[in-house]
């Protein structure tokens, strides 16, 4: 069974885990201050393969039961609000906990500070619920929620399943789903939901095509998974599994054959949880549903969380096996000449890393060339914009009926323009970490070597430090992607508030000045310029220092796709004028557009890269101090074989030998696992 394998080899690598500690604790390596011991290393490599938290992101069309399939799923009546017109209006979390906590997050507005507020189960709808704001029964806070955390000690999360559940696609706020793909990418898995009473439309087929392709689905298939609701009311669900797949079919880079696609009744399910009736729990299909769900979570866990403590295990014991290999190859010299020469080295090595530390002579360089990236990413924006403009033009060009339906029509621009700066971000991590190696290799710091378990059908592992790993401050990959998420939809609902007040699309400074002065105009001003973080005392980009890199590209998302929704929203083309005139009349409304999203584009970026390079130049100083605590125990490590005499050296030059071998057994042991993790991931 795929999770027992997983379980055996998260086993075998706590094991091995458990023998490099016990090896580093009997080293004599020394430590320079912010460097983090082999120890430590060890122990921030381990914790997250013990944690194992997994964020599973739920989403679906309005209206399609995907707020009962989540009380389904976790057993739970009525903990997300079900009604026939009711819809989800903010990201909602729900995770392990001993006790039940429901927080709802504020945003900050003029005069009221940004607020982490306890509600009962019972609020969660006057807080989430669009229906609850339509009907004016709404909390008065409502407009200012971004984000529900719901904690509870609820058996289905116990092993550490997150799940997110998202504003409902065609619901009130059409910005809030577009924005939500694009930060898609840095969740493990999303759980698509579609009504078996419903035929799939070609909007719908278009958006699972932009979940597809955030989820880079060709990389890695297990992410994406669909459930077909209410089964119940139709009489061959395992027909409408089969639509659907053949649906599926028109979706590039997806394998519909293979993809998961489970018909499940939701109805079923709680009333099994009613009366307790195993017929009805059979009915459900749930049992298949949490199958495939533990078959993604499986897959997901060898690929990032082994493939990961793999990878650093590896590196600890090669830096703990580099001393002891010195040592030995001093008292193995074959003269006293050569033995000199290597201490002398051994010496030259510690100055060289000592000096490292006293020079900023990286950081001009890495300053340089991530002013190039930038520059790079800025002429690619540019290029990518202005094909998406084109598509979009040619778009309703040949179906002229997306005339009648200009709000279909920038839903999808709104979601690819998600995509386009979701994609920009991902280069400019990808970039940062080009020139990270490129600057560390200059300066004489190792690079690091190819990772153990990268496999060419998997998207590499991140050569800078993962903003999404667990940390000692308990943040882990489902709360980044929750604040990236509730930043986007902070930002695409104040980018469409100013839309609606300014009447016109707000993407940069420049119309930006046009703002009103006083509180609101600051907070309009914070909006364009930081997403949905405000501005204080002129701020600039610094106002985003200690914000992960995901939730400043979510903030960004947001605010350039709210303010186009909000256009959408407005644009009103008159159907008795001919064809012709309405083209015309949506080149006329569309034209500015371009111009100001390249350059919300440009500015967007010079503030991404910004947030990257904080993280590069975080690691390459944490590289240089670790360099300089393993040449220091080097070092100690040769003055201690070489100050033994008579039995004491024989004794020094054998434990130095013993422990050679021991760490040589380790790596050989981690490649054989790392081999094993690469063969489950297929």
């Amino acid at each position: 069974m795929l999770s027992a394998t997983y379980d055996e080899l998260k086993h075998r690598t706590l094991t091995l885990f458990t023998t490099a500690t016990s090896l580093a604790r009997r080293a004599s390596v020394g430590a320079v201050a912010g460097a983090g011991t082999p120890v430590e290393r060890l122990d921030a490599a381990e914790r997250p393969l013990r944690d194992e938290r997994f964020a599973l992101v739920v989403m679906g069309e309005f209206g399609h039961g995907k707020s009962s399939l989540l009380n389904a799923i976790l057993r739970e009546p009525g903990l997300f609000p079900v009604h026939s017109y009711v819809s989800t209006r903010l990201v909602t979390t729900a995770r392990y906990g001993a006790e039940e906590r429901v927080v709802v997050s504020l945003a900050e507005r003029p005069g009221r500070p940004a607020e982490q507020r306890h509600i009962a189960r019972s609020e969660i709808a006057a807080y989430a619920s669009e229906t609850s704001v339509a009907d004016g029964v709404a909390s008065p806070d409502a407009d200012r929620a971004t984000a529900i955390s719901v904690t509870l000690p609820n058996p289905a999360l116990a092993r550490g399943l997150v799940v997110v559940d998202t504003p409902g696609i065609g619901g009130v706020h059409h910005g809030h789903t577009a924005a939500a793909v694009g930060v898609l990418s840095s969740a493990d898995a999303v759980l698509y939901v579609v009504d078996a009473t419903q035929e799939v439309p070609a909007s719908g087929v278009a958006f699972v095509e932009d979940v597809a392709r955030a989820l880079d689905v060709r990389g890695c298939p297990a992410r994406l998974l669909f459930a077909v609701t209410k089964t119940d009311r139709v009489e061959r669900p395992d027909t409408v599994v089969d639509v659907l797949r053949a649906r599926l079919r028109e979706v590039p880079g997806l394998d519909a054959d293979r993809a998961p696609v489970v018909g499940v009744s939701s109805r079923h399910l709680l009333l099994h949880l009613q009366d307790g009736d195993p017929e009805r729990l059979e009915l459900s299909n749930f049992d298949e549903l949490e199958d495939q769900v533990r078959t993604s979570v499986t897959l997901s866990r060898a690929r990032l969380r082994l493939g990961t403590a793999l990878d650093e295990l590896d590196a600890v014991t090669r830096a703990l096996l580099a001393p002891v290999e010195q040592a030995l190859a001093v008292l193995d010299a074959a003269d006293e000449a050569e033995r000199e020469r290597l201490v002398a080295a051994a010496k030259q090595h510690r100055a060289t890393a000592a000096d490292r530390t006293t020079t900023d002579a990286w950081k001009d360089a890495l300053e340089a060339e991530l002013a190039a990236l930038t520059d790079d990413l800025c002429r690619s924006a540019t290029s990518e914009l202005a094909e998406l403009w084109r598509r979009v033009r040619e778009s309703y060009r040949d179906r002229p009926e997306l005339l009648d339906d200009p709000q279909l029509l920038l839903d999808q621009s709104a979601r690819r323009l998600a995509l386009l700066i979701a994609g920009l971000g991902e280069r400019a991590r990808a970039g940062t970490a080009d020139v990270h190696a490129s600057v560390a290799a200059r300066s004489g710091l190792p690079s690091r070597a190819p990772s153990l378990t990268s496999l060419p059908s998997l998207p590499s592992l991140p050569p800078l430090p993962d903003p999404t790993s667990a940390g000692p401050d308990g943040h882990d990959a489902a709360d980044i992607l929750v604040k990236a998420l509730a930043a986007s939809v902070e930002g695409a609902r104040t980018g469409a508030l100013i839309g609606e007040q300014l009447g016109d699309l707000v993407f940069s400074y420049v119309v930006g000045r046009t703002l009103p002065q006083g509180p609101g105009g600051e907070f309009a001003r914070g909006v364009l310029a930081h997403g949905s973080a405000p501005v204080r005392d002129g701020a600039g980009p610094d106002a985003w220092r200690g914000v992960s890199p995901g939730a400043l590209i979510g903030a960004r998302i947001g605010a350039v796709v709210g303010a186009m929704g909000a256009f959408a929203g407005r644009l009103r083309l008159e159907r008795n004028k001919s064809v012709s005139d309405r083209i015309q009349a949506l080149d006329r409304a569309l034209a500015p557009c371009e111009e100001e999203q390249r350059r919300f584009l440009h500015e967007s970026l010079g503030d991404i890269v910004a947030a990257w390079a904080r993280t590069a130049t975080a690691d390459m100083e944490r590289l240089i101090a670790r360099q300089q605590a393993e040449t220091e125990a080097a070092l100690a490590e040769i003055e201690t074989a070489l100050g033994a005499v008579g039995h004491h050296a024989a004794r020094s030059r054998q434990e130095l030998t013993d422990r050679r071998g021991e760490l040589r057994a380790l790596r050989a042991s981690i490649a054989e696992v790392a081999q094993a993790t690469a063969a489950l991931q297929g």
